[in-house]
């Protein structure tokens, strides 16, 4: 008994020391998150500096495509702290090449998303060269919506269409 108890004190204790949680509150609206952020910008990632598993934090070298406010300079890197925000998953969406838009903090020197779903949303990694089409700020951001649903939507009818054949 005094053996089982103390394995469970140490799986506890271990546990309680490499197990960390977060808290990501729900999407803020478009007009509420554009007014939160100091910068919004479109960037590739090209690199992981390092991360921080406590945190969920980690250290990205990043290619800004295009900044849509804010004081980034487009064809320029710069290293972001990013958090991974999505609900529902392990798998960091931060993949090398990957093209994000991202709603930031600055403090100092350094970058960081919010802790909001929605503070980085994977884009269509083409047509990032050039300012989305739009008025406003807002319209930008819906223009590069419009944009990453084309994307994902053709992207998952070709993996269907692939798995079908593999079925037949």
């Amino acid at each position: 008994m005094k053996t089982i108890l103390a394995f469970f004190v140490a799986f506890v204790l271990t546990g309680s020391a490499t197990c960390h949680a977060y808290l990501i509150a729900p999407f803020p609206g478009l007009d509420q998150a554009i007014g939160k952020a100091h910068t919004i910008a479109i960037i590739r990632i090209d690199q992981e500096v390092d991360d921080d598993p406590i945190n969920g934090i980690c250290r990205m070298k990043c290619m800004i495509y295009q900044c849509l406010k804010g004081d980034l300079k487009p064809d320029t890197w710069v290293t972001l702290r990013l958090m991974n925000c999505r609900s529902g998953g392990f798998v960091s969406p931060f993949q090398r090449w990957s093209t994000h838009l991202v709603f930031l903090s600055k403090e100092g020197d350094s970058y960081q998303n919010f802790n909001f779903e929605g503070s980085h949303l994977g884009l269509s990694p083409l047509g990032n060269e050039k300012m989305p089409e739009g008025k406003t700020l807002r319209d930008k951001i819906r223009t590069l919506m419009d944009r990453a649903i084309a994307h994902r939507e053709q992207q998952a009818k070709r993996e269907a269409d692939f798995l079908k054949k593999v079925r037949e």
